[in-house]
């Protein structure tokens, strides 16, 4: 079950840095994304070239607008 208050599960570290330090994405500061924070964020999320290995955690994310990850190691 997935409720407001519980945060996103982000295993790639170079991913989760990336969303954490937008501040457009991690409204409230902390070190974790909030489903509430995924759910709501309508944007763009361009994380090209940052050595991510694994997206899981975007399903989140279910106003994105668009993503763009290219130059990735992302295999599937």
């Amino acid at each position: 079950m997935i409720g407001f208050g519980q945060n996103v599960y982000i295993p790639d570290a170079n991913f989760k840095a990336y969303l954490v330090g937008n501040t457009d994405i991690n409204t409230n500061g902390d070190a974790e994304i909030q489903v509430s924070e995924a759910a709501t964020f309508n944007d763009t999320i361009d994380c090209d070239n940052m050595s991510i290995n694994n997206l899981a955690g975007i399903e989140a994310f279910i106003s994105l607008r668009s993503l763009s990850c290219n130059y990735n190691s992302l295999t599937n």
